[in-house]
């Protein structure tokens, strides 16, 4: 298991045409890293194009939020051949890619029997939502996918298992197949981190 974190950390950027030395702050927790922004200021200036007026001080500190994206890995071996990861957290975002029914030797779990598969895939969503500094909590949206329509009610009977008391909007629709024969079920899931409360 294995993620990238890709940052953003100028060193210094202009403000109205002012020159801002910036300073990231280290120990700020994901998904943001506030910057202390500090330069001698006129009486106003425009941020965003509106005007911010400065109050008996030409001094004037800012709190910069940079989204940062983080890539999430299953260790599934598909994923370095088609360029995908597990899992994307982009600010308080996670969009969890469609998820086969992988064992950790990359082969096929519960072959024929949808409902085992169901549960793998949630298993693996689950964790990458962990590695993504989340939970099946955070999950605001799930897909199912199925080969085969009449498994429907198996399937979304490990749904309600995993979020009875969730309940994230779901769309189930029938497919007409995987890129493994033997999968019958995939899941994706999206979820939405509330910045103010602990994953």
């Amino acid at each position: 298991m294995s993620h990238r974190l890709i940052r953003l950390e100028p060193e210094s950027l202009t403000l109205s045409g002012l020159p801002i030395h910036v300073a990231r702050n280290p120990a700020a927790p994901f998904p943001r890293a506030p910057f202390s922004l500090t330069h001698d200021l006129p009486s106003s200036f425009a941020l965003a194009g509106y005007p911010v007026p400065l109050a008996n001080s030409q001094s004037a500190r800012f709190s910069l939020g940079v989204i940062m994206r983080r890539l999430i890995s299953s260790g599934s071996p598909y994923e370095p051949k088609v360029g995908i990861s597990r899992a994307v957290r982009v600010g308080n975002l996670i969009a969890v890619s469609g998820t086969a029914p992988l064992g950790s030797d990359g082969r096929t779990v519960g072959v024929g029997d949808a409902g085992t598969q169901a549960r793998r895939c949630l298993e693996i969503i689950a964790t990458a939502l962990e590695q993504a500094g989340a939970s099946l909590r955070h999950v605001v949206r799930t897909r199912t996918l199925l080969v085969r329509i009449e498994d429907w009610q198996a399937v979304a009977k490990v749904h309600g298992e995993f979020f009875g008391e969730i309940r994230p909007a779901n769309t189930i629709m029938e497919v007409s197949r995987f890129i493994d024969p033997d999968w019958l079920v995939e899941f994706e899931a999206d979820a939405v981190v509330d910045e103010e409360q602990n994953a």
